[in-house]
């Protein structure tokens, strides 16, 4: 190794945080714009009701 450091690989160490943190926001930022996932018609949607849940109640105990 030579005694003189190299200026273009400090600046390469230098911008790596850099780099880092504007990805960092980048992926925020878009995470709060994304709309949620649409709904799989073919997936049923199940609702929970009292008597339903009341049975499962009793189930567990």
């Amino acid at each position: 190794m030579t005694d003189t450091p190299d200026p273009m690989r400090r600046r390469l160490l230098a911008g790596v945080p850099l780099a880092s943190a504007s990805l960092a926001l980048a992926g925020t930022a878009n995470a709060a714009v994304q709309e949620p996932a649409p709904v799989d018609p073919k997936q049923p949607l199940f609702n929970t009701t009292d008597h339903v849940a009341t049975y499962y109640k009793l189930a567990r105990s």
